[in-house]
């Protein structure tokens, strides 16, 4: 009862997300969605979320080949934990997806700001075309 009544935090749902854009499950990745967007969640404020950490992503999957772990937390200013989960994330990934993944934000943000696609409609697709690579 209690877990129908409580909505989880944005932070939380928003790793939920990630974990799901990351497992390429699709199905559950627009059910979370279509929850954010339920509880009046701004689409803009997720992708730009969603953004940020695949940057991160990137920015740990490029610091690593040059810096020890703990260089690239200090230098982050991560948590621990959130590099650790950060850092099993860039495994999943090359550099030139990632790339390519932070283009997809990109264009998507810019489609959105200039009145091309609406913002629910956008970032949806947004994150399909994302759990696709």
């Amino acid at each position: 009862d209690v877990n129908l009544l409580v909505t989880k935090s944005l932070n939380d749902t928003i790793f939920d997300l990630i974990n799901t854009i990351v497992a390429k499950n699709v199905k559950k990745q627009n059910e979370i969605y279509h929850a954010l967007i339920r509880n009046k969640e701004d689409p803009i404020k997720i992708l730009i979320m969603l953004a940020n950490h695949y940057r991160l992503i990137y920015q740990v999957k490029v610091k690593r080949k040059t810096m020890k772990d703990f260089e690239v937390i200090k230098d982050l200013k991560l948590n621990p934990y959130r590099f650790e989960k950060l850092k099993e994330a860039s495994y999943k990934y090359s550099e030139e997806d990632l790339l390519d993944i932070l283009k997809i934000f990109s264009k998507t943000d810019e489609d959105i700001k200039t009145g091309r696609l609406e913002k629910t409609f956008a970032t949806e697709v947004c994150l399909i075309k994302v759990a696709s690579k």
